[in-house]
């Protein structure tokens, strides 16, 4: 789908819900929503929509970058004085009465000028509207993440490469080292951007799952998690690994089997409809809880997309219910102080009443041993 079409389709599903929940007018100025809506990445605008009209308003710094980037069926407006003032007008002009507006990225401040502005509205929190829009992918979208996710597997591939060269010089690396290498990979060689700043963690510093790369010297036999990333068009991708710098001990081996099999026992479980998300949680913790109690402390996953973590969650407390085209990773880890760690991460897909992978990074246990 061309990204202008698959905009317009989610102008024509926002009035459907608009129309629902009986608002007059729905006011965007997150500049993620903001983006997924219409297409624009400038810096400053909002986006007025209503049932028969679309319309963005920005500066004369981005005029030219708007018209570029939104499809027809949105209006560009120049706005050269008060923005808040300007959108104000139209909206007294549309009568709007109820106006839906982003509860969860509006600060007190702003809330309470709008509330002068629109003296007789009412506003209507619509975080939950846009956030369901948000998490089913249409196929412009699972572009844009195919090609995040491709630069990262290439990029990991590389990252291996060069850690068996290091290997076999007896090089000896750090975390940083390592850090330096991916981030300079993704922008130099794939004119990418970072997802997220690279987590690079080894020996004990494996058991901390958001681990800052620091100048600890890697070492042969121990486990070392790689979380990475890259970004194109705004959508991110999210993989980890965990590799071994020759063979490991027999506990670092057991754990990496456990936390392969939970992953494989969750994926089974991952289809649209029903509870899915929430049993295949429970299903890889009860595993991973067997052999390790309480070492896997985080949730099993989370979806992808505009923002590195969005809708939905995969987790015990998991209120969503998956449905087709929603991206998430699907991420177990076993982490024990001064052992190490484990975590391996991937991107999938729910397509109907099945699931597929999207990230093809190999993660055999022969495989992460270097």
């Amino acid at each position: 789908m061309e990204k202008k079409a698959a905009i317009a389709r989610r102008l024509r599903l926002l009035r459907r819900a608009l129309k629902k929940a009986k608002l007059s007018a729905l006011l965007f100025t997150n500049p993620i929503t903001r983006q997924y809506l219409s297409g624009f990445t400038g810096t400053a605008g909002t986006l007025l929509v209503t049932e028969e009209r679309a319309l963005l308003y920005t500066d004369f710094r981005y005029t030219e970058r708007a018209l570029d980037e939104v499809p027809s069926c949105i209006t560009v407006s120049e706005v050269s004085r008060e923005l808040k003032k300007v959108i104000s007008a139209e909206l007294k002009r549309l009568l709007s009465k109820r106006i839906g507006f982003e509860d969860a990225t509006t600060s007190v401040a702003e809330f309470e000028t709008l509330r002068r502005l629109f003296r007789s509205s009412i506003f209507v929190p619509v975080k939950e509207m846009v956030t369901t829009l948000r998490s089913i992918k249409d196929d412009a979208e699972v572009e844009d993440l195919k090609r995040a996710i491709a630069i990262t597997d290439a990029v990991f591939a590389k990252t291996v490469r060069w850690l068996k060269r290091a290997k076999r010089s007896n090089h000896l690396l750090t975390e940083e080292a390592v850090s330096d290498f991916i981030r300079h990979s993704v922008h130099e060689e794939h004119g990418a951007e970072l997802a997220f700043p690279s987590i690079v963690a080894s020996g004990p510093n494996a058991a901390r799952p958001h681990h800052e790369p620091t100048n600890r010297r890697l070492k042969k036999g121990e486990s070392m998690v790689i979380d990475i990333g890259a970004k194109i068009n705004g959508y991110h991708a999210d993989m980890s690994r965990t590799i071994f710098l020759g063979a490991p001990s027999a506990t670092l081996e057991h754990m990496y089997a456990t936390t392969l099999r939970a992953q494989q026992r969750a994926y089974r479980y991952l289809r649209a409809g029903g509870r899915s998300a929430e049993k295949a949680d429970a299903v890889s913790r009860d595993y991973i809880n067997i052999h390790y109690p309480g070492a896997f402390g985080h949730s099993l996953g989370h979806g992808v997309g505009l923002e590195i973590h969005e809708a939905p969650t995969l987790g015990p407390k998991s209120k969503h219910r998956l449905r087709s085209g929603m991206v998430f990773s699907l991420e177990p880890g076993i982490y024990v102080p001064n052992v190490g760690g484990v975590r391996i991460e991937d991107l999938a897909c729910t397509d109907g009443a099945s699931c597929r992978y999207l990230s093809k990074s190999p993660k055999s246990l022969k495989d992460s041993i270097l």
